[in-house]
């Protein structure tokens, strides 16, 4: 097992689960909105540019699923 801090000059290659991207897609607003509203105990409504900074998050996951 290989454990520990990640380091960007030792060449690692990670296996990435679609399925998993998949389930993070669909519930990416709704997990924004939890840690939000629960986690850190404000408002969506007072959150200017929530549902753009859910949909970059969504792009970043796309991009990590499908680089190309």
């Amino acid at each position: 097992m290989r454990v520990g801090v990640f380091r960007k000059d030792l060449s690692e290659r990670f296996k990435l689960d679609p399925e998993a991207f998949g389930v993070l897609l669909e519930e990416a607003y709704d997990t924004c909105k939890f840690f939000c509203e629960v986690e850190e105990g404000t408002k969506i409504g007072d959150i200017e540019n929530f549902d753009e900074q859910v949909e970059l998050l969504k792009s970043q996951l796309l991009a990590l699923c499908d680089p190309e």
